[in-house]
């Protein structure tokens, strides 16, 4: 037993990069479809999950909204699901000042940068059941291979480098006594920046599950198609006339995004108190014909602070310990998902039918951009 469960390890490490994750979540494992298609179907029941979290500062806002449904179909053998995903980033906040010295299409705007994206996908995952040695009659594993498609769409606009100075303007006047006269003039530079990405990824996931132990690996091929829009401009506030230079670039990149995810249950029999369920996980991603530099800050090469050496980066981790006593949950999660964390402190309540679990702690968006995170997930088992 011992040598087959270790044999069952090195089998999904040796996936690591036939695997991917890309859910901003803490816990992360309580959003299934999200984490892995291959957990569709795997409950008895019709499946409704839900995720979403918020993360605050005083001049940012972050929040992310995930849904689910997954059922198993007897007709196709298989475990069949839906999911969808939502992100909104809005970063520093406009002041009031700041509104006036932009033009009117621009002055509406309450943050310096909104980005928003939209995920949408849908996964089949069959199911085979490996018998005892020992019982035919017996299951001990559950096997589960999956495919998925998913399509999405990214936003951003965004204003860069503002700078608002106050400049003396000479201008003739008959009244005055040398026919000239001074007058304040409000001049403000500052480069719109917008851009889209319209996403197609597809890939296989895997799942080994024996009520205990639990390996997931997925793979996925991406396509993102950019279209940027870059325009600088000199905004005169008195005389309301702007001058702009514009440019517009498009780009194609492909990318493949690894990771597997390790999840063992404790417990003393199988209808236990108490049970106690360590989790990890880790990805990659690696992107081909990147062609910007980091010095370019309209290229998915500045997005990501990548450069010719770092096409490969860990985009990916996982860690969190939580525990089951009768209906209560407790526990700890920390997820790195690119250049963002979060982490905290979780309770939860769970039953026959519903569990439900939030979470308080923090978030980093960047370097050192930090957070409040409150964050909620539910999964509804329906007859």
């Amino acid at each position: 037993m011992c040598r087959r469960f270790f044999l069952c390890i090195g089998l999904f490490i040796s996936l690591i990069y036939l695997s991917e994750a890309q859910t901003p979540f803490a816990q992360v494992n309580q959003l299934p479809l999200q984490l892995n298609p291959s957990m569709a179907g795997s409950k008895e029941n019709k499946r409704v999950s839900f995720g979403m979290n918020a993360l605050n500062q005083d001049l940012s806002k972050y929040s992310n909204l995930a849904v689910g449904y997954d059922q198993m179909s007897r007709r196709l053998s298989s475990g069949i699901g839906a999911y969808f995903l939502y992100r909104n980033l809005k970063d520093n906040m406009m002041t009031s000042e700041t509104q006036t010295y932009l033009p009117d299409q621009l002055s509406q705007k309450k943050y310096f940068n909104d980005q928003k994206q939209y995920l949408a996908g849908f996964c089949i995952a069959p199911k085979y059941t490996i018998k005892s040695a020992k019982s035919h009659y017996k299951p001990k594993y559950t096997f589960s291979p999956s495919l998925f498609l998913e399509v999405g769409k990214t936003t951003n606009s965004s204003i860069l480098n503002f700078n608002a100075k106050n400049c003396g303007e000479i201008i003739y006047s008959s009244d005055h006594p040398d026919g000239i006269q001074l007058k304040d003039s409000i001049i403000s530079d500052y480069v719109q920046y917008n851009f889209s990405n319209n996403i197609i990824r597809s890939g296989i996931g895997l799942q080994l599950n024996s009520g205990k132990l639990l390996l997931l690996s997925k793979i996925s091929f991406e396509r993102s198609a950019y279209n940027e829009h870059t325009i600088i401009s000199t905004y005169s506030y008195n005389t309301k006339t702007e001058q702009q230079s514009e440019s517009v670039s498009d780009a194609v990149l492909y990318s493949i995004e690894p990771n597997i995810n390790f999840s063992y249950s404790f417990s003393r029999s199988e209808h236990a108190a108490f049970v106690f369920t360590p989790i990890v996980g880790v990805g990659m991603k690696h992107y081909f014909n990147l062609s910007k530099s980091t010095g370019d800050q309209s290229g998915d090469a500045y997005r990501f602070l990548l450069n010719n050496s770092s096409v490969t980066q860990l985009s990916y981790v996982h860690i969190s310990a939580n525990a089951r006593y009768d209906k209560m949950l407790f526990g700890f999660a920390y997820t790195e998902y690119f250049s963002s964390t979060f982490e905290g402190l979780t309770l939860g309540f769970q039953n026959d039918w519903v569990k439900v679990m939030g979470t308080m702690g923090k978030g980093i968006i960047g370097k050192d951009r930090n957070y409040k995170l409150f964050e909620l997930t539910t999964d509804i088992l329906i007859r």
